[in-house]
């Protein structure tokens, strides 16, 4: 079943917003930080590097995550490349129509 979840969540372009999703949050953290550059006199929230450091750190382990489940989402979109061998007459394609029927 996870394979279906997976492939739904590729139909849908889950991938695809999540990433959009963490640009837009860099975006709108470098304006905070060019703002706070060009215009140091102005007035911004105390808590403003605080804030910047737990919005970055959030992002940072949300991008582990997803380089962390790399592998498998490949495996998934891809398949694996598998070879039966073995002598004359001892199952290979009995094995082979398990795994493709799924046990």
């Amino acid at each position: 079943m996870a394979s279906l979840e997976i492939a739904n969540q590729q139909l849908k372009g889950m991938l695809h917003k999540e990433i959009g999703t963490l640009k837009e949050s860099l975006i709108q953290n470098l304006a905070l930080i060019e703002a706070h550059i060009d215009f140091p006199e102005e007035d911004l929230d105390p808590l403003f590097r605080q804030t910047i450091e737990k919005d970055l750190r959030r992002m940072i382990e949300k991008i582990c995550e997803m380089i962390s489940t790399y592998e498998e989402g490949k495996i998934f979109r891809e398949g694996v490349s598998c070879a039966i061998i073995g002598k004359t007459n001892v199952g290979k394609s009995s094995l082979l129509n398990i795994f493709v029927k799924g046990g």
